[in-house]
């Protein structure tokens, strides 16, 4: 691997870091925000049962910004699983097949990952315009429904990206994901 194929190795090896990061500080959040709410409930139950009444403890909107960490996991773990190419294969045609065919099978399905993620960000735009333009919000937080959009956006985004990374290396030798 030459110069150039060495600094484009460590640049997909940060992309890689940063997009597995950006994949599980908002799992992390969603977790620790599902854990808390968890512990407020069954302490308002135990000073029920000890009490005769429970405060009726939780946390508002847990469920608002478990959804929006949810999606922002979602989200970046897509890219992330195009650059360390993690997505399933029937590896029962896929692995059969010679290698001129196996190639020309894996840019097809390159392309089509391509073609989607764009339409799905297209589209993905007009809903972010239109939640925006309808005020839409959270029912609990009344957070609005475009801070859900921006991170699914941008990790479809990023997905195509790692797919445009993937068709200009196609064809020669891959590292190993790290």
């Amino acid at each position: 691997m030459g110069a150039g194929g060495a600094a484009m190795a460590r640049w997909r090896a940060r992309l890689r870091l940063l997009l597995a990061w950006l994949a599980a500080l908002p799992l992390a959040f969603a977790a620790l925000i599902t854990l808390v709410d968890i512990a407020l409930r069954g302490a308002a139950r135990l000073w029920g049962l000890a009490l005769g009444t429970a405060p009726g403890w939780g946390l508002v909107g847990a469920v608002d910004l478990v959804q929006l960490g949810v999606v922002a996991t979602a989200a970046f773990a897509i890219p992330y699983a195009f650059l360390v190419e993690g997505h399933v294969a029937v590896d029962l045609l896929h692995a059969r097949l010679p290698p001129l065919p196996r190639r020309l099978l894996e840019l097809f399905a390159r392309l089509a990952s391509l073609v989607f993620l764009l339409l799905v960000l297209r589209y993905g735009l007009d809903q972010l315009a239109m939640v925006r333009l309808m005020g839409d919000r959270s029912v609990t937080l009344q957070l609005p429904m475009a801070w859900y959009w921006w991170p699914f956006l941008a990790g479809f985004a990023l997905a195509a990206l790692a797919v445009v990374l993937e068709l200009a290396g196609w064809g020669r030798a891959r590292e190993a994901p790290s």
